[in-house]
């Protein structure tokens, strides 16, 4: 499986800030998944800018991912079942 890498735009000290669909397609999944696990407070951490403004630094999706690593399925269902997403 090849991984998919997006440009990262820059921001202060050169930490990347992404949109949500920019942050979305670096995780490979939907924007709307995205929102959803924002709505229910299961996502990576994210800056709320103003009203419609919503980016996710970088270091916080990698982070995320890494608090999600897991050995085996039945790792990943506990996970699952703990944070209230479908297992």
């Amino acid at each position: 499986m090849s991984v998919q890498t997006v440009p990262l735009p820059e921001g202060p000290a050169g930490v990347g800030f992404l949109t949500t669909e920019e942050a979305a397609r670096y995780l490979s999944i939907s924007a709307k998944e995205m929102e959803r696990m924002r709505r229910e407070g299961r996502g990576p951490r994210f800056a709320k800018l103003s009203r419609k403004v919503v980016r996710y630094c970088i270091d916080d999706l990698h982070s995320w991912v890494a608090e999600h690593m897991v050995s085996n399925t039945a790792e990943g269902k506990a996970m699952l079942r703990r944070e209230g997403g479908a297992a």
